[in-house]
């Protein structure tokens, strides 16, 4: 399901950086970070990114001395540097086998040779409990009907949602025509909508109708944490996200 989280434009950390710098070189006070921690199904997944020179800035990979640390549900484990999709930036990265609601995450940074940056929490939103729908099954849909997603009324926050949908196109062999709609909304434990709604778009008319489309429905919440005082600013945001698939009918 990771290709759902990718499609969610809006919610990606954008990165443009320009290489790595070895962390002895650069000053606590001169990490700029950005932290994500996403509650999905049974597991919490730690993304966080270190850079010098703001969000946009060179990565930082750690020297021998600095450790870096996620800690949550009574243990701590340590964060792996991860390159990413096409080299655009490196994350050091993490995972729990929980995933509670209101969890409180820690994000500590040991330094060798400068003042550390042990104190960087979030707690994460509310877990997404789909009622309406089993969220392990396929369901058939035809692309007119209307579709009731329900959820536990568990958060008075605000929830993105993304409606998605993947045709096979007739503009050329082997091709596809894609369609999304994202809107951020009161979490009132409920929406509805239509893959034909998501679908109304001059691209329409390449779908194939002899071929069944790939549509989902994603949610997230997010809060947001407090970041550790001796980093060069950022932010630490908590998700829980979870999704339903469909094979659309036209």
């Amino acid at each position: 399901m990771k290709y759902l989280v990718l499609c969610f434009a809006t919610l990606l950390v954008a990165a443009c950086g320009g290489g790595s710098v070895d962390s002895s070189d650069v000053k606590t006070e001169g990490i700029h970070a950005t932290f994500r921690i996403y509650g999905r199904g049974n597991e919490t997944h730690v993304d966080a990114r270190l850079t010098v020179g703001g969000p946009n800035g060179s990565d930082i990979e750690l020297s021998s001395g600095d450790a870096f640390t996620a800690t949550a549900f009574g243990e701590s484990i340590s964060l792996e540097r991860e390159p990413q999709l096409f080299g655009t930036y490196d994350s050091y990265v993490g995972e729990f086998d929980e995933n509670e609601s209101d969890a409180s995450v820690q994000l500590s940074l040991t330094r060798a040779n400068d003042p550390d940056a042990p104190q960087s929490t979030v707690n994460l939103p509310p877990r997404i409990n789909i009622s309406s729908h089993d969220s392990d099954r396929v369901e058939t849909v035809a692309a007119e009907e209307r579709i009731v997603v329900r959820w536990d009324e568990n958060y008075t926050g605000r929830i993105a949602v993304n409606v998605g949908l993947n045709c096979d196109s007739t503009a050329s062999p082997d091709s596809t025509v894609s369609f999304f709609d994202e809107e951020e909304t009161s979490d009132i434990g409920e929406m509805s909508f239509r893959f034909s709604d998501v679908a109304d778009q001059p691209d329409s008319a390449q779908i194939d109708t002899d071929s069944a489309c790939e549509g989902s429905i994603f949610l997230q919440r997010q809060t947001d944490g407090t970041l550790d005082s001796n980093l060069d600013g950022g932010n630490i945001k908590g998700y829980q996200q979870q999704w339903l698939e469909f094979r659309v009918l036209f």
